[in-house]
């Protein structure tokens, strides 16, 4: 994982493990509500990997973490269409931007309108290409920045 991604996990990990522990609950009930097995929930609070975005969202819901955090997937997408626009970008070049080939224009398309949901690498490439905090993402923070 790149330094930045690094952060970018710790941050995330680091907020699941604050409000875990805020609810008083052990990594194997969390285990449990989520889906996921109490090591893979270990390692990701610990910075050291990067879950899915459906991971996210069940931990996040098991968490109950509060009507800040997102847990509507097409709002994810709704949050790229924001950034693409701030930027004054195009689809094809939001696509080129972030690293993805001419014909990923349609997969931009698909990520704004809810049809698919954004990969980790894809919203780590935008973080990275417009130093947004991978957080906005999931209603961890209110500006991108």
């Amino acid at each position: 994982m790149k330094q930045q991604f690094q952060s970018q996990a710790k941050r995330i990990g680091g907020y699941i493990a604050e409000q875990r522990k805020r609810c008083g609950i052990s990594l194997c009930e969390l285990g449990r509500e989520s889906g996921r097995s109490h090591t893979a929930l270990s390692r990701i609070e610990r910075g050291l990997q990067l879950p899915q975005v459906r991971t996210l969202m069940a931990i996040f819901s098991a968490l109950g973490a509060g009507r800040r955090v997102i847990r509507d997937v097409k709002v994810i997408g709704r949050r790229v269409q924001v950034l693409r626009k701030a930027h004054l970008l195009s689809q094809p070049e939001f696509a080129r931007l972030i690293g993805n080939s001419r014909h990923s224009a349609h997969r931009v398309h698909d990520w704004e309108t809810g049809s698919i949901i954004p990969g980790i690498a894809s919203l780590m490439r935008i973080c990275s290409a417009l130093d947004v905090d991978f957080a906005f993402f999931f209603g961890l923070t209110v500006r991108p920045i």
